[in-house]
């Protein structure tokens, strides 16, 4: 909140609390970044200092807040920016400058200083040197590392036993770093203030796929953002985006290929698998996430049922979404969104894989698919057999692979009303659209691609054996197009 307070709210009673800066802060300053774990709450402050409080486990009203650790405020390039708890340990966390991200046990630190100066941090923590201004950073808990993305797009990681990288690579890709999220196997870079999300493999050095938002009422709109965070328990990035009152959930999927010990980048083959949008209350400016982490018992997910008068039982997300006008929790039944992800496919737009034969006006007509949304009910499954439906895009057997990153940069400067697509259909459906131009281009240099010279039909019987052959074309393809996808059923199962 304004003027350095923060306002703390229990979730099972409603009870509040008021946290507010040390008066060694000036009263103008503000906290600018945050991180919870358990009862303890770090905040960085615009003028580049640091506190930890920490509360009682049962926050009740006007309970006092303890400050367990201070740091003084800074400017230039040794100010404070950012903030993240370590996701198993409550004693740790990193605190990231332009160019240094120091790693601090809250707990020894405490017990030696109460206020720290800013050129005593390298006494109380482990430090890290960037050469380059620090973009983004997070915790790689499976190789006891960190990892860190800077402005000029280097993605490095680094052990923390050795306080040395042991891994660097420049991602490519459009407008500057702002988040960087380790996710099950791979990583994700978030750019242009998190309105472009890339994914790669770990250690990996392409960017396997690229969701983008984009605001058709505008060419371009800078205030536009977006946030994002990873639930492991579903493999699912779940996004917010100012300008849409909704969550929406980017499904992970990968090629089951099991990680190579000594391949390039080690790691699994991963893809968007799907894209689902469960409208909310109002457009998000941030919001948190509660996973098995954080209620391993379920006890928190029983409350928030409770507290919103639903049935008990499991659920996909557990949402605290902050906008203008306060605070919500959001709520998704995991029936909900299993049959949200389930039934997405079937609302697309039927496809055929595109032949020679078939004519180049069959994909002149730009189709935009809505993407699902979910409100308090789950989306209805379309319950014809999957060998009579379309074929759904996500299930083509013949989906190119994603081109490499410089490939993808340069196709998305060519085409800008492409990234649109990404609002509906999973990466497989838009390395297909790609292709489909490609065809496309050299169907209208090279003319009709049945060969037949249309405006010469003078002749009406010459016209009517010209659409007899058209639908005898369209229902051929429609027939391989069908067995393909019986073939790849029975492959699947």
């Amino acid at each position: 909140m304004t003027k350095g307070r923060i306002r703390v709210i229990s979730r099972s009673s409603g009870d509040r609390t008021l946290l507010q800066l040390p008066q060694t802060f000036a009263p103008s300053t503000s906290v600018i970044d945050m991180a919870v774990f358990g009862n303890r709450l770090a905040g960085v402050t615009s003028d580049g200092g640091f506190v930890v409080w920490e509360l009682p486990e049962v926050i009740t009203d006007d309970v006092p807040g303890r400050i367990l650790l201070r740091v003084l405020p800074s400017s230039g390039p040794s100010a404070l920016r950012s903030v993240k708890w370590h996701p198993k340990d409550p004693d740790t966390l990193a605190l990231a400058s332009d160019t240094h991200i120091y790693l601090i046990n809250v707990f020894e630190a405490s017990r030696m200083y109460e206020t720290v100066h800013p050129s005593d941090l390298d006494r109380i923590s482990q430090v890290f040197t960037s050469g380059s201004p620090i973009a983004a950073f997070d915790f790689d808990v499976l190789h006891y590392a960190l990892a860190t993305i800077s402005d000029d797009s280097t993605m490095t990681l680094w052990s923390i036993a050795d306080s040395a990288p042991f891994w660097s690579y420049k991602v490519k890709g459009e407008d500057v770093p702002s988040s960087l999220n380790l996710v099950d196997g791979g990583i994700v870079v978030g750019r242009k203030n998190g309105t472009i999300f890339q994914l790669l493999s770990y250690k990996g050095k392409n960017v396997l796929s690229t969701v983008k938002f984009v605001n058709s009422n505008r060419q371009e709109d800078p205030d536009m953002f977006g946030h994002i965070t990873y639930d492991y328990r579903i493999q699912t990035l779940w996004v917010a985006n100012n300008r849409r009152d909704s969550m929406i959930a980017l499904r992970i999927g990968s090629d089951g290929l099991a990680p190579s010990p000594v391949g390039e980048d080690g790691a699994k083959n991963l893809f968007i698998e799907q894209v689902v949008e469960f409208c909310g209350p109002k457009p998000t400016i941030h919001f948190v996430i509660l996973t098995a982490d954080l209620d391993p018992t379920g006890e928190e997910a029983l409350a928030a049922c409770v507290a919103a008068k639903v049935p008990s039982g499991e659920l996909a997300l557990v949402a605290f979404s902050v906008h203008a006008s306060g605070v919500d929790q959001v709520l998704i039944r995991r029936e909900w969104f299993d049959s949200a992800n389930l039934g997405a496919p079937a609302k697309y737009p039927s496809y055929i894989p595109p032949s020679q034969s078939i004519q180049p006006q069959q994909h002149q007509q730009p189709v935009e698919p809505r993407p699902s949304r979910t409100n308090q009910g789950p989306v209805p499954v379309q319950t014809q057999h999957p060998q009579v439906a379309p074929a759904p895009i996500s299930q083509l057997p013949i989906r190119p692979r994603t081109p490499p990153s410089d490939e993808v940069d340069s196709e998305i400067v060519k085409d800008e009303a492409r990234p649109t697509e990404s609002k509906g259909r999973n990466t497989k459906s838009r390395n297909v659209g790609w292709r489909d131009k490609k065809d496309n281009g050299k169907d209208f240099v090279g003319g009709n691609s049945s060969g037949l010279d249309t405006g010469t039909m003078s002749d009406s019987a010459l016209g009517a054996l010209t659409k007899e052959i058209k639908k005898t074309e369209d229902n051929l393809h429609t027939k391989i197009g069908r067995m393909l996808t019986k073939e790849l059923d029975k492959q699947r199962k």
